[in-house]
C-alpha cells in the first residue's frame, strides 16, 4: 500500500506529551495500527511518554532518494515497547554496501 501523506490535512500539536514547540502530524488509522508523517519543528521536542493506545509508526521526512535503500540506528525501550530512531543518522545502502556519511 502507497500512503499519499501530503493528501492527509496536516494538525499541528503544541507540547506534546509535555515537550517543548510544535510539531506537526499527518495520521492514517485503521483498527490495530496509527501510521503518523512527523514533522518536528526547530527547537521542539516531545516529552517522554510510554505508548499505551495501539502501535504507532512514525515517519519523518528526511528528503531520502527515492531509490535507495537506508539503515537507521535504533535504541530500544523495551519495557515501553518502543523504538528510537535518529533518522539523521541513516547510512546509505549501494549494492548491498553501507556507505558512511
Amino acid at each position: 500500500m502507497r500512503i499519499d501523506f501530503s493528501s492527509i490535512d496536516p494538525v499541528t500539536i503544541p507540547g506534546m506529551n509535555g515537550g517543548t514547540g510544535t510539531m506537526t502530524v499527518r495520521m492514517v488509522n485503521d483498527e490495530k495500527y496509527r501510521l503518523i508523517s512527523t514533522v518536528l519543528h526547530p527547537h521542539s521536542s516531545i516529552g517522554t511518554h510510554a505508548q499505551s493506545s495501539g502501535d504507532d509508526m512514525n515517519y519523518h521526512s528526511c528528503r531520502w532518494k527515492e531509490k535507495i535503500t537506508y539503515r537507521v540506528p535504533g535504541v530500544a525501550y523495551p519495557a515501553d515497547r518502543a523504538v528510537q530512531f535518529d533518522l539523521t543518522a541513516a547510512y546509505e545502502i549501494h549494492e548491498g554496501r553501507v556507505m558512511e556519511p
